[in-house]
């Protein structure tokens, strides 16, 4: 997924599934709200807005398998 300029991606912290969606593209979101939740290894790690914004995309589904450094959500 191309992240456009001044645009900002929530990457996977590490190899994961994606255990829950929080958030759709349009969806308005203000720094600190949770955008999805990631598990691995039975531990569930909430991912967090870095800002507020508009969520432009969200590049993954419930049950998709990710490896660190993979866009997720993009906010603008």
């Amino acid at each position: 997924m191309e992240v456009p300029p001044g645009a900002a991606a929530v990457e996977a912290p590490f190899t994961a599934a994606v255990w829950r969606l929080d958030v759709k593209a349009g969806d308005r979101v203000r720094a600190g709200d949770p955008l999805l939740a990631v598990e691995a290894m039975k531990m569930e790690t909430v991912l967090a807005a870095p800002r507020d914004g508009e969520v432009l995309a969200v590049a993954a589904a419930v049950g998709d398998q990710v490896q660190p450094g993979t866009p997720l959500v993009v906010i603008v």
